[in-house]
């Protein structure tokens, strides 16, 4: 069945990164790519910047320029092979590989 959603980007808001990956797997075989972005609004309300920013390694709570330039690559064409990944913005403070 034809979607017409060939070359096309589908962004995933606000929902967790399984729900995120599991469209992409979906989606790809129509020829649409997944950008997601997660995120946990309600956590981040409730958060003291002051006392974040001493945990993450650049010191400082990211901007949301920061992350719009992130998910603008995503939806461009020279992000043509990356679907369904979860790409964190958080100053380095994740570490490790997932």
């Amino acid at each position: 069945m034809d979607f017409g959603i060939k070359d096309k980007v589908a962004l995933v808001e606000g929902a967790s990164s399984g729900l995120g990956l599991a469209a992409a797997i979906e989606l790809a075989q129509e020829g649409c790519r997944v950008a997601i972005c997660a995120r946990n609004k309600q956590r981040l309300d409730l958060a003291d910047p002051a006392l974040i920013s001493k945990d993450i390694p650049m010191q400082r709570l990211g901007q949301p320029e920061e992350l719009a330039a992130v998910i603008t690559f995503l939806a461009s064409t020279r992000a043509s092979y990356i679907t369904g990944q979860s790409i964190v913005v958080d100053g380095g403070l994740v570490k490790g590989l997932f």
